[in-house]
C-alpha cells in the first residue's frame, strides 16, 4: 500500500480493538431494540387473527409505545454521553451526578408518559382514527385500543424492571 492510503486509513478508521469494543457495546442494545420490535410485531400478528378493528387498535397503541421507548432511550442516552465524558476525565463525582440525573430523567419520562397515556388516552387514540375507511367500526377500534393501552400501561407499571431503564 502506498503512503497516502495508509495515512487515510489511519486518519479515518480505528484499529480492530476499537471496533471490537464498539460492537461489544452496540450488540446488546441492538438485541434489546430488536426484541422490543419483535414483541410489537408478534402482538400485531396474533391480534390480526381476531379482526381488523382489534388489529387497528393494537397497531395504534404500539405506535404510542414506540414513541415512549424513543423518549426513554433518548433521555438515557443523552445523559450517558455526559457520564462517559466524566468517566474519561476520572471525575467520579460527575459520574455520580449524571447517574442521579439519569434516575430523575427516567422517573420524569415515565411519570409524564404514563400520565399522558392514562389521562389523555382518548385524544391520543382519536388522532389515529378517521372516517376515511368504509371497513371497520371506529368506536369498536377505539374501545380495543383503549383496553390494550390500559393493559400495556398496567404491565409497564407492574412488571417492568426500573433498572432496565438505567442500563440504556
Amino acid at each position: 500500500m502506498n503512503e497516502s492510503v495508509l495515512s487515510f486509513k489511519n486518519k479515518y478508521f480505528g484499529d480492530k480493538n476499537f471496533y471490537k469494543m464498539t460492537l461489544t457495546i452496540a450488540i446488546p442494545i441492538i438485541i434489546q431494540n430488536l426484541l422490543t420490535n419483535l414483541v410489537s410485531m408478534a402482538d400485531n400478528i396474533m391480534v390480526g387473527q381476531l379482526g381488523t378493528n382489534q388489529m387497528s387498535g393494537v397497531a395504534i397503541i404500539n405506535q404510542l409505545f414506540f414513541v415512549f421507548n424513543l423518549l426513554v432511550f433518548g433521555g438515557m442516552s443523552g445523559a450517558g454521553l455526559f457520564s462517559a465524558q466524566y468517566f474519561g476525565q476520572k471525575n467520579h463525582n460527575g459520574v455520580r451526578d449524571v447517574f442521579r440525573m439519569k434516575i430523575l430523567i427516567g422517573i420524569a419520562i415515565i411519570a409524564i408518559s404514563l400520565s399522558v397515556m392514562i389521562f389523555l388516552h382518548e385524544p391520543l387514540i382519536n388522532m389515529f382514527l378517521h372516517e376515511g375507511s368504509s371497513s371497520g367500526n371506529i368506536q369498536e377500534t377505539f374501545n380495543y385500543a383503549k383496553n390494550y393501552l390500559l393493559f400495556l400501561t398496567a404491565t409497564t407499571l407492574l412488571l417492568k424492571n426500573p433498572d432496565r431503564l438505567l442500563s440504556l
